[in-house]
């Protein structure tokens, strides 16, 4: 492992050091820094880092892993505990912590951007999780009565849904918009909906109803 270490190790440049973090956040107005307060949450969608492996330079590497969801990129940690960040490109794939972290393209108000993705459904409509977090800066209460709002971490991950090769879009897990969005098949899914009653605005209901609606259009396929 570490000699693979170090045939892709000039392709990381380090992010941050010795793994720290800073856990206050600056409280500020335009042209002033007050002081520091804390911070609540944490850029990355999980804390810990852990090991997986990633296919790089045609070789498949194993290292631990991280996602800063903030900046929206997937860091490592070598065994002297620094942390790098992994270069991108397309259709890559990182798996860790049982989950697989694709980069790939989406449109977000109608303009292309690339992100890492968990897929969730793949098939004629393919579903994926967008994880993200929005740094959201400390505010002082504009009236002695207004409560202080501390600087935070916001967690605002999307789903995407993708029909076939076209571009993924964020979609809100409810009932309309999913059965907007799988209008052709509408009126068989209602039956099954009704008959197995999922909470489409739930992760585990949203994939059990596009895991249902693959599996008609590839009945459908079928010679």
């Amino acid at each position: 492992m570490l000699k693979a270490f170090s045939l892709i190790g000039a392709l990381f440049f380090i992010i941050s050091v010795n793994g720290q973090r800073n856990d206050a956040a600056h409280l500020w107005r335009p042209g002033s820094i007050y002081g520091e307060v804390p911070l609540k949450g944490t850029p990355y969608y999980e804390e810990t880092f852990k090991t997986g492996h990633v296919a790089l330079n045609g070789q498949t590497t194993v290292l631990k892993f991280r996602l800063n969801a903030y900046e929206g990129r997937i860091e490592i940690e070598d065994k002297n505990g620094k942390h790098f960040q992994l270069p991108s490109e397309k259709g890559q794939e990182v798996v860790f912590g049982g989950k697989t972290f694709r980069w790939m393209p989406y449109f977000d108000n109608d303009v292309l951007k690339e992100a890492y993705f968990i897929p969730l459904v793949s098939g004629k409509v393919s579903l994926f999780y967008m994880p993200r977090k929005t740094f959201r800066q400390a505010e002082m209460p504009a009236h002695g009565y207004d409560p202080f709002k501390p600087a935070v971490y916001e967690d605002t991950s999307t789903y995407y849904i993708q029909e076939g090769a076209g571009q993924a879009r964020p979609i809100r897990l409810a009932n309309r918009p999913l059965l907007k969005f799988l209008n052709s098949r509408k009126n068989e899914l209602k039956p099954y909906i009704k008959s197995h009653s999922p909470d489409l605005s739930t992760q585990e209901g949203a994939i059990a109803l596009l895991t249902y609606y693959n599996l008609l259009e590839e009945a459908k396929a079928s010679p």
